[in-house]
């Protein structure tokens, strides 16, 4: 059995094509598979995940992300076909933890949120996020990318929930200079600051409470200094650590 998430008319061409080449019967996000959100916030969702002669209702996904259903329900999908058995698969997806990846932490007036989204369709995926669960709240962007990233795009797809960016270039000795993507920020974007450091930058972010959503993005190794910064170590951060370890933030 092969399963498929929903894919462009090509993508799919190709899939279904070596499926039937092979012999191996398709399973089709859209077609035969479905998934609908019945709740959605900070804190996780509440999935419907259903196939053919099978629906699971209530299964509660911690990652609020709106792309993280099609994953759950292919997952779902999986270990059905697999063989495992309900309160397996309820317990899996509780237990699921993706860290870089729409990461939210509370802090005592709003959310920090945590996405590598280091090319512009992660950066739409982000931005179609941040409006699916906070709404209209004005968001913050702690941005640093990597020179061989298209920054233009990514940019371009973050300033439209921007009410702000902080520049910062990461730890990678392949990182943009703050000098460099503040030149490639459109006109409408009028509130742009640059910080020294990640620990800078978020401390700078956080200031103030006309924004309630700070949102680090741009850059996996961004990412990996701030948990570095949130867990007081200057040492690599570990990536198992689960999502409880970093508390509240002030």
């Amino acid at each position: 059995m092969a399963i498929s998430a929903a894919q462009a008319a090509e993508a799919a061409r190709v899939i279904a094509d070596r499926a039937s080449a092979v012999g191996v019967p398709l399973l089709v996000e859209g077609r035969d598979l479905a998934v609908t959100v019945e709740r959605r916030g900070p804190d996780g969702q509440r999935l419907t995940c259903a196939g053919p002669g099978w629906s699971l209702s209530g299964l509660e996904l911690g990652m609020p992300g709106s792309f993280q259903p099609s994953n759950a329900l292919l997952a779902v999908a999986a270990a059905r076909e697999l063989g495992a058995r309900e309160p397996a698969i309820r317990e899996g997806l509780a237990r699921a933890w993706w860290p870089g990846r729409f990461q939210v932490f509370r802090r005592e007036r709003g959310f920090l949120v945590l996405d590598g989204a280091h090319n512009p369709a992660g950066a739409r995926a982000l931005a179609a996020s941040l409006r699916e669960v906070f709404g209209s709240s004005r968001v913050t962007f702690v941005l640093g990318i990597l020179r061989d990233k298209d920054a233009p795009g990514i940019v371009a797809a973050l300033a439209p929930v921007a009410d702000r960016f902080v520049l910062v270039a990461s730890s990678n000795r392949r990182a943009t200079t703050p000098d460099a993507l503040r030149a490639i920020m459109p006109a409408a974007v009028t509130r742009v600051d640059i910080a020294g450091s990640p620990a800078d930058a978020l401390a700078l972010a956080v200031r103030t409470d006309a924004t309630p959503i700070v949102c680090v993005a741009g850059s996996l190794s961004l990412i990996g200094d701030v948990l570095r910064h949130l867990g007081g170590s200057d040492e690599p951060c570990s990536l198992e650590k689960g999502p409880d370890s970093m508390g509240l933030l002030s």
